[in-house]
Order: structure tokens, then C-alpha cells, then sequence
């Protein structure tokens, strides 16, 4: 329960069946099952990824197609102390997209993190650098920095 990746596999229920564990027989039984591995590039992969390494379940496969079989990844927005807001977005053909964004005090009111990142023309990721670091909202929503001698740094 301490290896970082527990909740990965452990966590969501992931298992070795019990005759492929068992240390006088298991990798012959993975073996008999399975077979050899046909190929040096192959990969092991888990048919369905929400479940364990059992009979049925494993395959050979390409380094590409296990890229494909994976979990959905979550785009999950960080609060960053005010809460989460939404902003739209028109892609260049058109059409509009709502997102959501990280809600910061910008100019006496409560904006979107990719608003403020826009009002000052520096980039979301440098604006929530600044927030994960520590630095108040004062000094991260400031688009000129100043290097150790006094002169001004545009980011």
C-alpha cells in the first residue's frame, strides 16, 4: 500500500490470478497460456485495462497499440484558492469550445486564470507556475519582472 503506483493498480482492484503467482508453477502456467513472446518489440497488455492479469485477459501486443489501450487521462483543473470558472473558445474553424480554468483576483474581481493570462500577455502555464510556487496573487499577475540588477525582464 506504500508503492506510489498502488492506487494505479492495487488501488482499482488490479490483480495477478493466484496460479500465475504461485512460485513452483505460475510462469509455467503464464507461459502454457500465453506462449513465448513471438517478437522482441512486443508488449504484454492487459485486454480490458479496469481489470487484472488473468487468463483471458493478456495478449502480445505492439508498443502502439498499448499506447492506445489506456486509461482516459482527467484534465483535471487545480483550484488555486478561488475556485474554478469556465471561458469559451473559438477553435480557427469556428467553432466554440467552453473550458474550464482556475479563477484568480485580477484588477478588483474574480477571472479566469486564461483571462488574466491574456489581459497580461504571458502564458497560463507561467501564470500557474507562479501560483504553485507560493507567490501571491500581486506578484504572479505581474507581466514585467525585474532581474537582480533592476532592469525589467518581459516574460
Amino acid at each position: 500500500m506504500t508503492h506510489p503506483q498502488y492506487g494505479d493498480y492495487g488501488g482499482r482492484g488490479i490483480f495477478v490470478c493466484a496460479e500465475w503467482e504461485c512460485i513452483e508453477t505460475g510462469f509455467a502456467a503464464f507461459l502454457e497460456e500465453i506462449g513465448p513472446k513471438p517478437y522482441p518489440w512486443l508488449e504484454l497488455d492487459r485486454i480490458n485495462n479496469n481489470k487484472g492479469y488473468y487468463p483471458g485477459n493478456v495478449r502480445w501486443v505492439s508498443r502502439t497499440a498499448n499506447l492506445l489501450n489506456r486509461r482516459p487521462t482527467t484534465n483535471a483543473v487545480t483550484d488555486l484558492g478561488w475556485g474554478v470558472g469556465r471561458y469559451r473558445r473559438t477553435d480557427r474553424n469556428g467553432k466554440p469550445h467552453t473550458f474550464k480554468s482556475p479563477l484568480v483576483p485580477f484588477n478588483g474581481e474574480l477571472v479566469t486564470l486564461a483571462k488574466a493570462a491574456i489581459d497580461l500577455q504571458v502564458s497560463v502555464p507561467t501564470l500557474r507556475q507562479r501560483f504553485q510556487r507560493g507567490w501571491g496573487p500581486e506578484r504572479s499577475l505581474t507581466s514585467t519582472l525585474f532581474c537582480p540588477r533592476g532592469k525589467p525582464r518581459i516574460n
